[in-house]
């Protein structure tokens, strides 16, 4: 819960459902179809249900886990539970982002990974992150050492 990955895990999560044929299990847009009888929609219902608790940390487990919950339900409240501190995340992972610096990273690679993470984590949060920022913040993030390249960027 304390990393803003929910975008991605979601999006990777109902592009499996969309293969397996079982997004109208977690999506309500998406219409049940009708070639299938309602004892077989129960079950992979259920398969649905299992993924989404096989998925997710043991916390997150507990804070859901309903014996009376569809698939629908249990992803709805998920949604809800990592949707809920996104603001929170967001003040988090910009504090960080406006933070780092050359010295607290072996390399300048490492600085820059490290840099495109927190920006990848901010746009999975809906908070983009464009290329021109992440430029400045690593030009601020660089050592003395540095100064003629910065310089040139």
């Amino acid at each position: 819960m304390d990393k803003p990955q929910y975008n991605a895990c979601a999006t990777l999560f109902r592009n499996t459902a969309r293969t397996y044929q079982v997004i109208d299990h977690i999506d309500s847009t998406v219409d049940r179809p009708t070639n299938v009888d309602d004892d077989l929609w129960t079950r992979l219902g259920s398969i649905v249900l299992q993924w989404i608790y096989d998925t997710i940390h043991e916390d997150l487990l507990y804070a859901i886990l309903d014996e009376r919950a569809t698939a629908m339900v249990a992803w709805g409240k998920l949604r809800d539970l990592l949707q809920d501190n996104k603001g929170t995340c967001i003040v988090h992972l910009e504090n960080q982002f406006g933070s780092i610096k050359m010295h607290d990273y072996s390399s300048f690679a490492a600085l820059c990974q490290a840099l495109k993470s927190i920006a990848d984590q901010l746009t999975s949060s809906g908070h983009r992150v464009s290329d021109e920022r992440l430029v400045f913040q690593l030009v601020l993030g660089l050592t003395d050492e540095f100064v003629i390249v910065a310089t040139f960027i």
